[in-house]
């Protein structure tokens, strides 16, 4: 009995770990990132809230009240987003004012300081990571006056689901920083083919419109953990892009993610955008 009853006690106490009060986790989540990345500030978490997708990211997640004094007494508020079950920052946007007498930074540079970044910042950072693209800052007059970045994992040449992408600033600044920590998952779980997943799709779009389907341009990436499914499992993302030249809006693409174990299809982004794509015709550009 003594037995059974010191059992039952460490069963309550472990489970009690594991339902850990929300607002502690998030709070705990949100000062580990800022001791991470700005260890001279001090951070206010407040009003935790309840899981939302107020970005349209298709990804609920805690979105608290955070305001961040740096050493200096400098006061700023941040946009920081916790995963609503494993409690990590998942999203960070920085509000801070650009110095004016802040120099710039080459692509070089810029680079570093986001790896840099990444390094603290996030949690699942090892060796498989890699750089996968880094793209340059528009002309001013187009609002993306910013390097944006990405590192993904890959294991045996497949893409894990582990990912960090940054926006650095032209002065050297991180503006925004998004991840994802995967749940490791392997090949073997695959069961539904590049192929099928193709069908699948195109199936589906053929059954909603009538235009010519010689149209689309379909490319497709299979992640081990993909952050959209409900348990984050491995999954196909396919990017539909729908091309006709000489018409309004002539080019429109949209995202379609496909349990590769099941064939479960969940829509992906733009999606909001939809009926559009569908049209048998698009306005060529002398209408009107």
């Amino acid at each position: 009995m003594r037995w059974l009853t010191a059992g039952l006690l460490a069963l309550v106490l472990c489970s009690s770990g594991w339902a850990e009060d929300p607002e502690v986790a998030v709070t705990r989540a949100v000062t580990d990132f800022f001791a991470k990345i700005a260890p001279d500030s001090t951070v206010d978490v407040g009003h935790v809230g309840e899981p939302d997708d107020m970005l349209g990211l298709l990804m609920p997640a805690y979105d608290p009240y955070v305001r961040v004094v740096s050493e200096d007494g400098t006061e700023t508020r941040a946009d920081v987003r916790v995963h609503p079950e494993r409690f990590y920052v998942t999203l960070y946007f920085s509000f801070v004012q650009e110095s004016e007498e802040a120099g710039e930074v080459d692509r070089k540079q810029a680079v570093a300081i986001g790896q840099a970044f990444a390094e603290a910042a996030y949690p699942n950072w090892s060796d498989q990571m890699r750089l996968n693209y880094v793209r340059d800052p528009g002309p001013r007059s187009s609002g993306r006056a910013y390097y944006s970045m990405a590192w993904k994992a890959q294991l045996d040449g497949m893409d894990t689901g582990d990912g960090v992408y940054l926006q650095i600033s032209t002065t050297g600044r991180v503006l925004a920083y998004w991840c994802n920590v995967a749940i490791p998952h392997t090949f073997d779980e695959v069961k539904v083919p590049r192929w099928r997943t193709v069908k699948i799709v195109r199936d589906m779009i053929r059954e909603r419109s009538e235009f010519d389907m010689s149209q689309l341009t379909i490319v497709t990436d299979l992640s081990l953990s993909n952050c959209y499914l409900r348990d984050e499992g491995p999954a196909w993302t396919i990017h539909v892009t729908r091309n006709v030249p000489g018409t309004w809006p002539g080019r429109m693409s949209l995202t379609w993610i496909v349990d590769a174990r099941t064939g479960e299809v969940t829509l992906g982004r733009n999606h909001e955008y939809a009926r559009m794509f569908y049209l048998k015709e698009w306005s060529t550009e002398t209408d009107g």
